[in-house]
């Protein structure tokens, strides 16, 4: 991949590929991710070519939540793609890719407490282990520059908990963040159930 302008486009809607491209690199689907799988194939298939054209006609329309991405992911599946994530990572030496990457590893481990399935210090553990700390500061930047114009998903609580993960901060500050961060899940899940 040459443009880094395109690394937040990794969603395969959208997308015509080249068969020649596909066959002569081996490239699937992993059978074993009911997350992400396109994705990763996306991200895998980038690495294979040498430009990337784009069109601004709209040509499809996405139906949310139907298919088996609608199924809740189990802490595995969070782990695996992350795993996988952190492989495709590696592949790519355009630092803006890289930072793409890092921050969709960063959300997967804060969904995956989001999901109910770890604590939220697991996921701060979790997320801490994929960055390297010269790296924060160039986070914090890529963050800032790009998130909404590269179409990374970055929500409101993603971006608190980010801050938190990124933070140069005392333990003390982390730990009262995490607390406000925990009150603030709470007080969602409390409301949608109260909603039904």
């Amino acid at each position: 991949m040459t443009q880094s302008d395109d690394c937040g486009y990794a969603f395969m809607v959208s997308k015509c590929f080249r068969k020649d491209l596909i066959m002569s690199n081996n490239l699937k689907f992993d059978k074993n991710l009911h997350h992400f799988e396109d994705q990763l194939f996306t991200l895998e298939y980038m690495k294979t070519c040498e430009r990337i054209n784009s069109i601004s006609k709209l040509l499809y329309f996405y139906n949310y939540g139907i298919g088996i991405s609608s199924i809740n992911p189990e802490l595995n599946d969070f782990k695996n793609i992350n795993i996988k994530l952190s492989k495709v990572l590696r592949g790519y030496n355009d630092k803006n890719v890289v930072n793409y990457l890092t921050i969709r590893i960063i959300n997967y481990c804060f969904s995956a407490f989001v999901h109910n399935r770890c604590s939220l210090s697991y996921s701060y553990y979790k997320a801490n282990q994929y960055i390297v700390k010269s790296d924060k500061e160039q986070l914090r930047k890529f963050l800032s520059d790009y998130s909404y114009d590269r179409h990374i998903t970055v929500n409101r609580r993603v971006e608190r908990f980010l801050r938190i993960v990124l933070s140069d901060t005392s333990s003390i500050i982390t730990k009262l963040r995490f607390t406000w961060l925990s009150f603030y899940e709470w007080q969602r899940q409390a409301t949608k159930m109260t909603k039904r």
